[in-house]
């Protein structure tokens, strides 16, 4: 795969989502995961973490998003709930990104808004929780950059389906 992602949650809030997201972030090779919090991540996001990821997947964590450190090259795209935000059809999937995902009842901070190079709002009725949010961007992403077969285009090329019941 082409380039380096990291992904992170700002302000977190639940640790379970923290945790999952960071599940995530191993299971789709991101590079780092990071926080953006005070110390409310605390040890239970590694025990909602099963996969112990953290053994795995370099984690760091900073106050705030003046502290965030950019690899050189890098651009930061942040993923917001703001219904004011126009859905994108398409996430901007940079070879070198770090994503930045919103928390679920705030939004992202100003300051984080003005950091970025681009703030999308994903598809859907509703706001995701940011584990969910985190998960699609990185699955989007693998689709983007090449790590995965081709997708069908009609149900009748998907595995399995044949025509007959059962």
């Amino acid at each position: 795969m082409r380039g380096f992602f990291a992904i992170g949650l700002e302000a977190v809030t639940r640790p379970m989502n923290a945790g999952t997201l960071f599940r995530a972030a191993y299971a789709f090779g991101a590079s780092y995961a990071f926080a953006l919090s005070d110390d409310r991540l605390g040890r239970r996001a590694a025990q909602a973490d099963t996969s112990a990821s953290a053994r795995h997947l370099p984690f760091f964590r900073f106050p705030s998003i003046d502290a965030l450190p950019m690899p050189e090259g890098a651009l930061l795209i942040g993923i917001e709930i703001d219904d004011a935000l126009d859905t994108m059809p398409y996430i901007p999937h940079p070879d070198q990104a770090v994503y930045l995902i919103a928390p679920e009842a705030d939004g992202l901070s100003a300051a984080a808004r003005s950091r970025a190079s681009a703030v999308i709002r994903l598809p859907g009725r509703l706001a995701l929780n940011p584990a969910m949010a985190g998960a699609l961007v990185m699955y989007d992403r693998m689709l983007i950059h090449g790590r995965s077969a081709p997708r069908p285009v009609a149900s009748s090329a998907v595995p399995g389906r044949h025509g007959r019941n059962g």
